[in-house]
């Protein structure tokens, strides 16, 4: 004989298995955190170095143009001004991704702080 309540301990997930999806979406956020971190380190970096080509370009400037201009001031004052416009776009999308991984960060700690308040004695 089945009892008339089987069907429902069998279509409600148990404590443990929601436990474990509620661990899987932690994990799947927390890749997603270090991934945005990683990006916004390489961002970062390829500031640092048009920085320093930045100022290489004004030291070479300063050394090798003509006072009055000429061609190669010419050349130097369009490098640098590709490297401004560079600097422009990375430092734009450096601050979407900041402002993506604070939206991320916030719903891992919520995320993170319902997982241990649910789950803890199935941990």
């Amino acid at each position: 004989t089945k009892n008339p309540d089987d069907f429902l301990i069998k279509d409600s997930p148990s404590k443990e298995r929601r436990g474990r999806k509620a661990a899987m979406k932690r994990k799947k956020l927390f890749f997603k955190l270090l991934d945005k971190k990683n990006d916004i380190m390489y961002l970062e970096d390829e500031l640092k170095q048009i920085d320093m080509l930045i100022e290489d370009k004004f030291m070479e400037q300063e050394q090798t143009a003509e006072p009055e201009g000429g061609s190669i001031a010419s050349r130097i004052g369009d490098e640098l001004e590709q490297l401004e416009r560079r600097k422009l776009a990375i430092q734009k999308v450096l601050s979407e991704k900041k402002k993506e991984l604070k939206v991320l960060d916030t719903n891992y700690e919520k995320v993170e702080e319902d997982f241990y308040d649910r789950y803890k004695d199935v941990i």
